[in-house]
């Protein structure tokens, strides 16, 4: 479910969503989105973008992909975006 809040001097509508409202329950949850080099299955990744906390983290393949790794153990709920098709 979606909701509009209207804030003066912001046209349209601000939205909020589910991950809206779950980012202000739960501070410490961090959301990511994947991007390959292609759309087959075993595509190799090679960008990993990250919120949490207001906080961006990118890793990039070739420059700190494992670095993600580490991080991702300190966090503790992560949301993906489409996660379902991985």
């Amino acid at each position: 479910m979606t909701d509009q809040l209207s804030l003066p001097g912001l046209e349209p509508p601000v939205v909020v969503d589910a991950a809206t409202r779950l980012a202000a329950a739960c501070p410490q949850a961090a959301f990511f989105d994947i991007e390959t080099a292609g759309l087959a299955t075993g595509s190799p990744i090679t960008l990993i973008v990250a919120l949490q906390a207001g906080e961006l983290h990118t890793f990039v393949k070739g420059e700190n992909m494992d670095a993600f790794l580490d991080w991702v153990e300190h966090v503790d709920l992560l949301v993906s975006f489409n996660g379902a098709t991985f």
